[in-house]
């Protein structure tokens, strides 16, 4: 084998080890694209507003607690509810 042959077939191995680098690269680079699209669908999904519910269509509504008047229920104050925040 001759100085020139051997130069090229190091040169060969060489273009393979890069190319097989620039494959893995490129794999990764996608993995990471479709991660980064899926957690900013999340995102998206989480920072729109819930759709209002309507149980009434549901069996559901059966279970339904009555609705609390705003004014007919005793004052809160942070006193009386300290042993919540324990």
């Amino acid at each position: 084998m001759t100085p020139r042959d051997k130069r090229e077939t190091a040169l060969d191995a060489a273009r393979e080890r890069i190319g097989r680098r620039l494959q893995e690269s490129i794999d990764r680079l996608r993995d990471d694209i479709a991660r980064v699209e899926y957690w900013a669908d999340a995102l998206d999904g989480f920072c729109r507003p819930v759709p209002d519910y309507q149980a009434s269509g549901t069996p559901l509504h059966r279970h339904l607690l009555p609705q609390q008047s705003d004014g007919g229920g005793p004052e809160r104050s942070p006193q009386r509810d300290r042993h919540l925040l324990k």
